[in-house]
C-alpha cells in the first residue's frame, strides 16, 4: 500500500517562480511535438507524482521495476519489502519505487535523472518515448 501526502504551499515565491518555468518548458515542448502526437517532458523537468500517473510509468516499466529500484539505488532489502508489500501488483511496486525516489530526491528528481535510469536498464525506448525532442531548436529554454 503507498502512503500519499498531499504536497504544501510555500508561499515561497522563488519556488513558485520555478515551478512555473518548468510548467512553461514543458508546454513549449509539448506544443513543438503536437505535430508527432506525442508529448515529452524536458529533461530538466522536476517531476511529480502525478507525471508517474498521467504518463502510465509504471504500465511502461513493468516487470523491469526491480531493475529500476536498482538504478535509483535502492537496496536489495528495500526492493523485498516492496514486493512484499505489493505481492500481486507489479504495477503498484513499480509506483511505489518511484514515489520513494520522489520523495527522496525532492526537487532534484528530474525527468533527466529518471530516463538515464531507464537507459541504464535497457528501457531506452521508454526514455526517448517521453523526453521533448522539439525540431525547432531556438525554441529550447
Amino acid at each position: 500500500m503507498i502512503t500519499v501526502e498531499n504536497p504544501k504551499h510555500t508561499g515561497n515565491q522563488t519556488q513558485d517562480k520555478e515551478t512555473t518555468d518548468n510548467i512553461s518548458t514543458s508546454f513549449i515542448c509539448s506544443r513543438n511535438m503536437a505535430s508527432s502526437n506525442q508529448f515529452g517532458w524536458d529533461r530538466k523537468h522536476a517531476l511529480k507524482e502525478t507525471d508517474f500517473h498521467e504518463k502510465n510509468l509504471a504500465d511502461e516499466i513493468g516487470v523491469k521495476w526491480k531493475d529500476l529500484a536498482r538504478a535509483l539505488g535502492f537496496s536489495q532489502a528495500y526492493i523485498d519489502i516492496i514486493a512484499k508489500e505489493n505481492i500481486n501488483s507489479v504495477k503498484e511496486c513499480c509506483l511505489a519505487v518511484l514515489v520513494s525516489w520522489l520523495r527522496q530526491e525532492g526537487e532534484r528528481a528530474t525527468w533527466g535523472m529518471l530516463s538515464e535510469a531507464l537507459v541504464k536498464i535497457g528501457l531506452t525506448n521508454v526514455a526517448e518515448r517521453f523526453t521533448c525532442k522539439p525540431s525547432d531548436q531556438s525554441q529550447v529554454i
